[in-house]
C-alpha cells in the first residue's frame, strides 16, 4: 500500500522562511560589503573600499579583510587594515552587556599629515549640531553602560606621520600592541605596545589600577635615532642637523586624579650624539652619555639623579671678531629673551613672580650623585687675530660629585692635555650654600707657549719663540677670609722679534724682559693675595693680573753661554742644529754640533736636550715639488742630473703646465703638476727621518740615555714667521 507525504501549509512557511533566511544569512557578508562600498562616503565622509567580509554565525564572528579609508582626494590611502577580526558574545546582551571575545587588527596602515593646526582628518571629525544634541541627550544612558572587550591584539602595520609646516615625518613600523581586557568592572588592566621607531625599537607596558586611581607605564627604547625631531629645533635654535641614538629603560608611577603626582625612575643613554649648527659646521659630538634617574617627584618638586656620565665629547668653537660658533648656535633663544624685555613684559614677569612666591610654599630639590667627564676634547678656533689661533684641549676628564641644592662639600677634579703641550689639573671643594667657602688646588705644567704666539702678535706685535709655563694655584676661601698663593714659573721664555702689525697695546717688552732676569735664566714669582671677600668691590682675579701686569714675563737669556765654554765653541754652534731644505739626514756639520752635545751630557748627565723641529712648511713643500719634477724630468729625458734654472727643464715645465705658465714661477708650476697628497707625504716623511735621525745618533751611536733626549717637531700650524726655517731649536732643562 503506497502513502503519499504531504506537507502541511504551516511546514511550509516555516521551510519558506528558513530558505529564505539562510540564503539571506549566506549572501549577507556580500551585501554590506557591496552596500559599504557604494555609500561609505555617507556613512563615514570618505571613500572606502572592502575586499571580504566573512561572517561566522556559530561562532558569532566577523572577519574583514583588506579594509581601506582613503584621503578625500579619493586616491591616497588615509587608513587601512589587512585583517580585521571580531568575536561576540551575544549571549550577555540578556544582562546587559556588550561583550567581545576578541579583536583583532593584523596589517595596520595610517597616514596622519599635519599642516599647521591643520590634519588630514578634520574633516571627519567636524562637529555637527545635531550630533552634538543627540550626545547630550544619551549621556546619561551612557553613563550605565556595560560592556567587555577581551583579547584585543593589533599585530603588524605602519602608521606614517608628516608634518608639513617644518618638514618632518617618521614612521612607527612592527606594531605588536596586546591588551588582555577592557570591561566596565575591571578593578585592573594592562596592556603591551611595541614598535619600531627611527631605525630603533620601543617597547611601552602599562598596569592601571582603577580602584587605586594609580598607574604604572614602562617604557623601553633601544637605539632610537633622534634626527627625527632636528626640524622641530629650528625654532629655537641654528641647528643643521641633530643625530644620536637613544636608548633607555623608564618607569613611571602616578595618579590618575593628581596629574602631579608623579615620580619617574630608570636610565637614558645616548650613543654617538652629533650636532652640526648651521653656518659654522659640527659644534658637538659624543660617544655616549649616561643618565640615571634615581627619582624624578614631581608632587615634591624634587629631582633626584644618579650618575651622570659624558664619554668622548667633543666641542668645536669658531671665534671671529663678531661672535663664535656658540652664540650662533643660541642666537634665536637668546633674540627672543631680549625681545621680551620691554617695560610691558617686565611688569607681567614682576608680577607673575610675585604671585608665584606668594602662592609657592615648597622649594626645588634637586641632587645628583656625580657628573663623569671621561676623553673629552674642546677645539678651538680664534679667527678674530691678525693669524689664525688652533688649540686643542684632549683627554678632557671631570669628576664633579655630591651636587645639591644644600650641599656644603662638593669634590671636584679635573685634568686637561693643553694641545699635547702642557697640562692642567686640579681639585676642591665647592660649597653651594656659600660661595664664598671655597678650597681649590690647581697646577699647569709644561704649558707650551710657543702655540700663543697668534695673541701675543695681536696684542703686543712680538710673537713668543721659546717658553714652558707653570702654575701653582692653591685657594682657601670663607666669606671673611681669602687666602690665595700663585706660584708661576717660566721655563726659557722668549720673545721673537716685532712683527709689523700694529699692537692693541704697547708695552716695553724687551726693557722688561732685561730686568727681570735672574741668574738661572728663568722667570719665576710668587703672587700671594688676602683680604675680605665679603668687602664691597673685592674681586681675586683683577688683583692676581694686577700683580701679574708687574712682573713682565721671565726669560732665560742664553743658557748656552755657559755651555759653549764647556766644549770650547760658540753659544750659536749649539743653540741650533739646521738642516737644508728637503734634507732629511745628518750631515758633516750636523754630527759635529750633535757631538758637542754629547760632551755636555758627558759633563753634566742631570741635563735634558730638547731638540724642536721648525720649517717653513710652504717653502719646503715647494722644494720638493721641484726635486719631484726634476726626478721625473731625469727619467723621461735619460739625464743624470738636473740643475733648477736649467732652461731645458724650465721649458719643459711650462710646456707641461700650457698657457698660463708665463705668470708663475717654477715652484707654482711644479706645484701644479704635481699632487699635494703626494708633496704631503713626502714632507712628512721628511719630518720624521731627521727626528729619527737625531734620536739615533745620540743614543744608538754614542750611548746617550734616552731619558736625557727629547725629539719632536714644532706645533708647525702656529709656527711664528721667523722661525720658520729647516733647523731644530735647541733647549735645556733637568731631569
Amino acid at each position: 500500500m503506497r502513502h503519499s507525504f504531504k506537507l502541511k501549509r504551516t511546514h511550509k512557511i516555516i521551510l519558506a522562511v528558513v530558505a529564505v533566511l539562510f540564503i539571506f544569512l549566506f549572501f549577507l557578508s556580500d551585501i554590506i560589503e557591496n552596500y559599504v562600498n557604494k555609500n561609505g562616503e555617507e556613512l563615514l565622509g570618505r571613500k572606502v573600499n572592502i575586499e571580504e567580509i566573512h561572517i561566522n554565525y556559530l561562532k558569532c564572528a566577523v572577519e574583514l579583510e583588506k579594509f581601506t579609508l582613503y584621503e578625500e582626494n579619493k586616491k591616497d590611502t588615509f587608513v587601512h587594515l589587512g585583517r580585521l577580526y571580531l568575536n561576540f558574545q551575544p549571549w550577555k546582551l540578556f544582562a546587559g552587556e556588550y561583550a567581545v571575545s576578541a579583536l583583532h587588527l593584523n596589517d595596520i596602515y595610517a597616514s596622519v599629515i599635519q599642516n599647521g593646526e591643520q590634519f588630514n582628518f578634520d574633516d571627519m571629525t567636524a562637529s555637527d549640531p545635531e550630533t552634538e544634541e543627540a550626545q547630550d541627550t544619551t549621556a546619561t544612558e551612557e553613563s550605565d553602560l556595560k560592556f567587555s572587550i577581551n583579547d584585543i591584539r593589533i599585530n603588524g602595520g605602519l602608521v606614517r606621520y608628516e608634518d608639513k609646516q617644518i618638514d618632518s615625518r617618521f614612521e612607527l613600523k612592527d606594531l605588536d600592541w596586546q591588551i588582555p581586557s577592557i570591561a566596565w568592572n575591571n578593578q585592573e588592566s594592562n596592556m603591551g605596545l611595541n614598535f619600531a621607531l627611527a631605525g630603533g625599537e620601543v617597547g611601552i607596558n602599562a598596569d592601571i589600577d582603577h580602584a587605586a586611581e594609580r598607574y604604572q607605564i614602562g617604557i623601553d627604547t633601544k637605539k632610537v635615532d633622534l634626527s627625527m625631531i632636528t626640524n622641530y629645533l629650528k625654532d629655537y635654535l641654528n641647528v643643521e642637523s641633530l643625530t644620536g641614538l637613544l636608548t633607555s629603560n623608564i618607569s613611571i608611577d602616578g595618579s590618575m586624579k593628581h596629574v602631579t603626582e608623579l615620580q619617574v625612575k630608570g636610565q637614558t643613554i645616548l650613543e654617538k650624539i652629533k650636532i652640526d649648527a648651521t653656518q659654522t659646521g659640527e659644534l658637538f659630538r659624543a660617544e655616549k652619555l649616561t643618565v640615571d634617574l634615581s627619582n624624578i617627584d614631581m608632587k615634591t618638586s624634587s629631582y633626584e639623579l644618579g650618575d651622570i656620565t659624558l664619554v668622548d665629547p667633543v666641542i668645536s668653537v669658531k671665534q671671529d671678531k663678531e661672535s663664535n660658533s656658540i652664540m650662533h648656535f643660541f642666537a634665536p633663544v637668546l633674540e627672543d629673551s631680549v625681545a621680551t624685555e620691554t617695560p610691558q613684559a617686565k611688569a607681567e614677569d614682576s608680577q607673575t613672580e610675585q604671585a608665584a612666591e606668594g602662592a609657592a610654599e615648597e622649594e626645588l630639590h634637586y641632587s645628583i650623585k656625580q657628573i663623569n667627564i671621561e676623553g673629552g676634547e674642546v677645539a678651538f678656533v680664534d679667527e678674530s687675530l691678525h693669524r689664525k689661533f688652533a688649540y686643542n684641549l684632549k683627554d678632557i676628564k671631570v669628576a664633579v660629585s655630591n651636587i645639591s641644592e644644600s650641599s656644603r662639600e662638593m669634590p671636584l677634579k679635573w685634568s686637561v692635555n693643553m694641545n699635547n703641550k702642557g697640562d692642567f689639573h686640579g681639585e676642591g671643594i665647592l660649597d653651594l650654600l656659600e660661595p664664598f667657602n671655597a678650597k681649590i688646588n690647581a697646577q699647569v705644567k709644561n704649558l707650551e707657549l710657543l702655540s700663543f704666539s697668534p695673541y701675543t702678535e695681536y696684542y703686543i706685535a712680538y710673537p713668543i719663540t721659546k717658553g714652558a709655563f707653570n702654575y701653582n694655584f692653591d685657594l682657601d676661601m670663607t666669606p671673611k677670609k681669602l687666602r690665595n698663593q700663585n706660584d708661576i714659573k717660566i721655563n726659557e721664555f722668549e720673545f721673537g722679534s716685532k712683527v709689523k702689525t700694529k699692537p692693541e697695546y704697547k708695552l716695553p717688552i724687551k726693557l722688561a724682559l732685561y730686568l727681570i732676569k735672574d741668574k738661572d735664566d728663568n722667570i719665576e714669582f710668587n703672587v700671594p693675595v688676602k683680604g675680605n671677600p665679603s668687602e664691597p668691590g673685592f674681586k681675586v682675579a683683577p688683583i692676581i693680573l694686577k700683580t701679574f701686569a708687574k712682573f713682565i714675563l721671565k726669560t732665560a737669556t742664553q743658557p748656552f753661554n755657559a755651555f759653549a765654554k764647556l766644549v770650547g765653541t760658540s753659544p750659536e754652534e749649539i743653540e741650533t742644529l739646521e738642516f737644508e731644505l728637503a734634507v732629511d739626514s745628518l750631515g758633516v756639520k750636523q754630527r759635529q754640533e750633535l757631538d758637542r752635545i754629547v760632551k755636555i751630557l758627558e759633563k753634566k748627565p742631570d741635563l735634558i736636550f730638547s731638540f724642536q723641529q721648525q720649517t717653513d712648511t710652504k717653502l719646503e713643500k715647494e722644494v720638493l715639488a721641484i726635486q719631484m719634477m726634476q726626478q721625473r724630468y731625469k727619467t723621461e729625458k735619460q739625464v743624470a742630473e738636473v740643475a733648477d734654472n736649467d732652461p731645458a727643464f724650465v721649458t719643459y715645465v711650462s710646456a707641461l703646465v700650457g698657457e698660463e705658465s708665463a705668470s708663475l714661477s717654477l715652484a707654482d708650476k711644479c706645484q701644479k703638476l704635481v699632487a699635494q697628497s703626494e708633496v704631503d707625504n713626502v714632507f712628512n716623511n721628511i719630518l720624521k727621518k731627521r727626528n729619527d735621525a737625531v734620536r739615533s745618533y745620540l743614543i744608538d751611536e754614542n750611548g746617550v740615555e734616552s731619558s736625557s733626549v727629547i725629539v719632536e717637531t714644532a706645533d708647525l700650524r702656529n709656527l711664528p714667521e721667523e722661525l720658520k726655517t729647516p733647523k731644530f731649536a735647541i733647549e735645556v732643562s733637568v731631569k
